[in-house]
């Protein structure tokens, strides 16, 4: 799940050390990164996966 606010994107993204984490791409500069390690070391927090269902 992906949401935009303001020139910020906010999504999950998975960098290969930190598990799937709150990543955000400011689209004014083109810069892209980590929100925080919700979920510290390698385990995931999935950011967003129950909000899939209100774009149903």
């Amino acid at each position: 799940m992906e949401i935009l606010v303001g020139d910020t994107l906010y999504f999950s993204a998975n960098d290969g050390s930190s598990g799937t984490e709150l990543w955000a791409h400011d689209t004014s500069n083109a810069s892209t990164w980590r929100v925080a390690d919700i979920n510290s070391g390698t385990g995931s927090s999935y950011p967003g996966l129950y909000m899939e269902i209100l774009s149903r």
